[in-house]
């Protein structure tokens, strides 16, 4: 059977990622029970809703907005889908934390989610374009909050940016910011929503995605960005996306591979965005199965 033929049921999974983001375009993907440390915008990219559960709840929605730490599993066989993943670090995103006003899940509209859609997509080629300002515009045009971050929290993020390999101690941070180890720990909760063990995990991970497509052995990869093990990679990887770095090396090839066959098309629903889209056949070709990158 030729590629072509096999294309649409191929699972995809491409990762656009900035400081403060992370976006994923996706085909035909469905997760673990997993949970992140930042917001989650889940948005269908087709007629079709999004199908989520957290616990014994289902939802149903063209898009969904998952709060940061919530446990969910994701279905979307057959679908396609973004998901903007916003870290609590993320300048504003303490005014999408109030306007979800401790809901675990709120769904979206059609209307919501390709106008969403066409921010994400505006972002994956210019990220100054994504701000929860923006967003939240989206959402609801009345809402109002004012916020101040701590200037030292803003500092140590700021510094875990800048290193290489992601590995300092909570004691050696709150050394650098003058402070005790427990008031810093607590400011960096009390600001962002994490605590900074969390957040460091999640940074490594980040780091480790970006290269995962790379000839690495998984071994090499999680060593590299400051995981003890290969173990600790996974059990990371799965509490975080939902399923194992193995599965993302293999959705990301496969991106690649469907890419090298793709005739580049335009998406008719967005056909005024600067962002194409890749597919292998007539029937492919009208979805956002591959992305560009």
């Amino acid at each position: 059977m030729q590629l072509a033929d096999k294309a649409k049921d191929r699972t995809v999974v491409d990762f656009k990622m900035n400081n403060g983001w992370m976006i994923i375009t996706s085909y035909n993907v469905s997760t673990e029970c997993h949970r992140h440390i930042g917001i989650q915008i889940s948005l269908s990219l087709q007629a079709n809703k999004l199908r989520m559960e957290t616990g014994a709840h289902r939802y149903e929605a063209f898009g969904l907005i998952v709060d940061s730490g919530v446990r969910h599993k994701m279905y979307t066989e057959n679908m396609h889908c973004m998901t903007l993943i916003i870290e609590p670090t993320f300048p504003g995103v303490q005014l999408l934390s109030c306007f979800i006003q401790n809901r675990n899940m709120v769904c979206l509209s059609r209307k919501q989610s390709e106008k969403l859609a066409v921010l994400c997509f505006r972002a994956m080629s210019h990220p100054g374009h994504l701000d929860v300002a923006t967003v939240i515009a989206i959402l609801n045009s009345d809402f109002e909050y004012e916020y101040y971050p701590d200037v030292r929290i803003q500092k140590a993020i700021l510094f875990i940016d800048s290193l290489e390999t992601k590995k300092i101690s909570s004691q050696s941070m709150s050394k650098l910011l003058c402070l005790s180890e427990g008031r810093f720990l607590h400011l960096f909760k009390s600001n962002t929503g994490t605590n900074f063990r969390r957040y460091l995990l999640w940074k490594k991970l980040q780091g480790a995605i970006f290269d995962i497509g790379s000839d690495m052995s998984l071994t090499e990869l999680a060593i590299g960005h400051g995981f003890a093990d290969s173990s600790h990679f996974c059990r990371t990887c799965r509490e975080m996306f939902g399923v194992t770095p193995s599965c993302v090396r293999q959705f990301i090839r496969q991106s690649r591979q469907l890419r090298k066959h793709a005739e580049l098309t335009r998406h008719p629903l967005f056909s005024n965005t600067a962002t194409d889209h890749a597919g292998t056949d007539s029937r492919f070709s009208s979805t956002l199965a591959v992305f560009c990158p």
